[in-house]
């Protein structure tokens, strides 16, 4: 029943360490609303991705993938998110992460809310 973005990130991946901020943020601000964030992290090792939450830390879950998810959900570019509606249809698919986006993605996520509030 939740306005949910699918966030597949990487330890290794230089712009989650853009994005990474931004969607806690975002979280933050849009989770009283009915707006989720759920990370999935595509590291082999455990470690990398702890060190990483250390130096990024997020108070939304995060998942991690046994390696099967990049196939299926043919992940070419990172971070690649998914935003999905209340009734979990994806509504649209991000690619990647730059300065800027935080405000195309607020746009899409307040859009979503309104909409599926109304």
């Amino acid at each position: 029943g939740k306005v949910v973005y699918r966030d597949f990130w990487a330890s290794w991946c230089g712009p989650c360490r853009l994005s990474m901020p931004v969607l806690e943020k975002l979280h933050k601000e849009l989770a009283p609303k009915g707006f989720e964030v759920i990370a999935v992290n595509l590291d082999y090792r455990v470690e990398d991705a702890l060190r990483f939450l250390r130096r990024y830390p997020v108070s939304y879950p995060v998942l991690r993938d046994t390696g099967t998810l990049p196939e299926l959900y043919e992940l070419e570019v990172m971070p690649t998110s998914y935003l999905i509606d209340r009734k979990g249809i994806i509504r649209h698919i991000h690619y990647g992460y730059r300065k800027g986006d935080e405000a195309i993605l607020r746009r899409a996520f307040l859009q979503l809310l309104e909409e599926s509030d109304g």
